[in-house]
């Protein structure tokens, strides 16, 4: 997602809530979904630790994203997802996403 739909999803799209994440969604003209992460110095202050977060979160997305409504999703992390495993981050995510939206068909676990 570029920079100019990322800032419009994040500034006026629908707001979700989980205890780790926050996901803006808004219905785009694209054919499948298209999805941004963003995690802040609250998360961390060493880089590396975000950009850790953002490629597990971004693998997640690969898993399901062929099953999601198509539209923009802007996933923002909150302070409370540095305590979690992989494997609950994936849950939450998976289901937080899954609430938003009705799918076409259901995500693996």
């Amino acid at each position: 997602m570029d920079k100019k739909n990322f800032s419009a999803v994040f500034h006026a799209g629908r707001a979700f809530h989980s205890p780790s994440f926050v996901i803006k969604y808004s219905p785009s003209k694209a054919s499948y979904a298209r999805f941004g992460v963003s995690c802040g110095l609250r998360i961390s202050k060493k880089a590396t630790e975000r950009n850790l977060l953002k490629r597990r979160i971004f693998e997640i997305i690969g898993v399901c994203a062929e099953s999601m409504q198509s539209g923009d999703y802007v996933i923002i992390a909150k302070p409370a997802i540095q305590k979690q495993s992989f494997v609950s981050i994936r849950n939450e995510l998976i289901q937080a996403l899954q609430s938003i939206t009705k799918t076409r068909k259901h995500f693996s676990h």
